[in-house]
């Protein structure tokens, strides 16, 4: 939905001694969190995920910093974002050979800790990710028929990881 830019943006949270990352679409939430530098006060910027793959593939994340670079003279530098946080409008990616300064996508980004009830126990699962990509792929294969649903099924009794796709002229 080209409408609502929001939705292509990646809401990067940097405070209370950690980095988290969320992107989401109409049908996937990927959240990621590692430790980070502590922020006062705390910072929430939401990038369009266009300038991250272009970050990625100018820096490949190795010596990175990121900053909130002062405004020319168009207003202030922020505004409040949500749970108090200060809620960037710029953000700059520093690298070893150069400077990608990009402008912050306004607005509010979807609520997501709403979409995982509260209390929800979570399982673990490692897996070899050349081994899941495999899997995927050939899963893939099938699901490119009518449907386009690769099923991922985790057993913690076999300790497994079930990867599959139906196709009604194929079947599993």
């Amino acid at each position: 939905d080209w409408e609502r830019p929001i939705l292509h943006g990646v809401r990067l949270y940097f405070g209370k001694g950690r980095l988290e990352a969320v992107a989401a679409d109409g049908l996937r939430l990927a959240r990621y969190q590692s430790a980070g530098p502590v922020q006062q006060p705390e910072v929430e910027v939401i990038v369009p995920a266009s300038v991250l793959r272009d970050v990625k593939s100018l820096a490949n994340w190795r010596g990175l910093t990121i900053t909130f670079p002062q405004p020319d003279e168009d207003g202030p530098e922020s505004e409040q974002g949500s749970n108090g946080t200060v809620a960037a409008k710029r953000v700059a990616f520093d690298y070893p050979s150069g400077r990608l300064v990009a402008r912050a996508i306004s607005g509010r980004f979807p609520d997501y800790e709403a979409i995982i009830p509260a209390g929800t126990r979570a399982n673990l699962v490692k897996v070899a990710r050349e081994e899941l990509d495999r899997a995927m792929d050939r899963a893939a294969v099938i699901a490119k028929g009518e449907n386009q649903i690769v099923h991922l099924e985790a057993s913690q009794e076999h300790g497994t990881l079930r990867v599959w796709s139906h196709a009604t002229e194929l079947g599993d």
